[in-house]
């Protein structure tokens, strides 16, 4: 061991999703909010774009926060998956994380996106992409 370096804390368990939104929000419904559980019509020129904001719930910073997200694409292909990392998550602090242009899907079949941080999957939201027109 190096003197004078610390490992990395990677703290996933204290990180909770505080909100998720389909990109651009103006176009789409409730601003774009995106709630678990409850099927969600996404309006999409047939790529995936989407904002997610991640809050800090516990007493010390959390470093390199990774995000995957994948889209099943409701069986027209494979699953469109991506990560990113938030460098850091201080104590009570919200960092957002935005996926642009993630990839092509299909319109009016049942997909889904699922969130995970740091590997464990924290949310699955259900998602019917739609045209805008």
């Amino acid at each position: 061991m190096l003197v004078g370096s610390a490992p990395a804390r990677t703290l996933g368990s204290q990180i909770s999703i505080a909100s998720v939104k389909a990109l651009p929000p103006p176009v789409q419904r409730a601003g774009g909010v995106l709630s678990a559980g409850k099927s969600n019509v996404v309006f999409s020129a047939g790529f995936v774009s989407l904002k997610l904001a991640l809050r800090n719930a516990g007493s010390s910073a959390a470093d390199r926060v990774r995000v995957t997200i994948v889209v099943s694409r409701g069986g027209h292909g494979s699953p469109l998956s991506t990560s990113e990392t938030v460098g850091e998550i201080g104590p009570g602090e919200t960092a957002t994380v935005t996926f642009a242009h993630v990839g092509k899907v299909p319109f009016a079949v049942q997909s889904s996106l699922t969130l995970e941080v740091n590997g464990v999957t924290r949310r699955v939201y259900p998602l019917v992409f739609v045209s805008p027109d």
